[in-house]
């Protein structure tokens, strides 16, 4: 594992997820044949998905905070896995209250 590597592209991405005002979390798990395997999990420290994601080299090193510019497959994947955090979570509160839902089709008010 190169920890310098690892190091470099957990603070790009998480100045990419501030600068999106994103709610989720990620940490670099290695760096192994130019890919970095990263694990996302919601602001409570649960795992988006079980997998943790292969995560290209380019799109580390396409996303430069000086610049401002984030890569476009990132920007994409990071806000996908907000809406991702989001469901889960409003799934997790209604089983917990009980209640059934279709995740697919939830809101702000729990799937009303």
């Amino acid at each position: 594992m190169d920890r310098k590597k690892v190091e470099n592209a957990q603070r790009i991405l998480e100045w990419a997820i501030e600068s999106l005002n994103l709610r989720i979390k990620c940490m670099v798990i290695n760096y192994k044949d130019e890919k970095y395997k990263v694990q996302f999990l919601t602001r409570e420290n649960k795992l988006i998905r079980a997998v943790g994601f292969n995560i290209s080299e380019e799109w580390i090193s396409g996303t430069i905070p000086m610049k401002d510019d984030i890569h476009d497959e990132l920007k994409s994947l990071l806000v996908d896995l907000e809406e991702e955090a989001k469901i889960k979570k409003v799934a997790e509160t209604a089983k917990h209250e009980g209640k059934k839902i279709n995740p697919l089709k939830s809101n702000s008010q729990g799937g009303k």
